[in-house]
């Protein structure tokens, strides 16, 4: 019991940073979410848009996964501070 107790309370710190940066990541998505819809909206008015807004539409979505990929590397961090490899 003691060990399952000593091991909960060295996870709740960890656990609160992850839920933290979950919750973060959550947010910017809904965030992002109503500009999307927006412009496959107009995409789909006008397909010619695609081909004049490809650029910026790829450059938009590289900048989201650069984003996603920053919180990402936080909770990979977090992680291994909480989980550290004995090899």
């Amino acid at each position: 019991m003691r060990v399952a107790q000593n091991l909960a309370g060295r996870l709740e710190e960890p656990a609160d940073t992850l839920e933290q940066l979950a919750a973060d990541f959550v947010g910017e998505l809904g965030r992002m979410s109503p500009g999307i819809s927006y412009y496959v909206g107009l995409i789909e008015q006008d397909p010619s848009l695609l081909e004049e807004g490809a650029r910026e539409f790829a450059d938009a979505i590289r900048e989201m996964a650069r984003a996603a990929g920053g919180s990402l590397s936080q909770v990979d961090t977090g992680r291994r501070s909480s989980y550290p490899r004995s090899d």
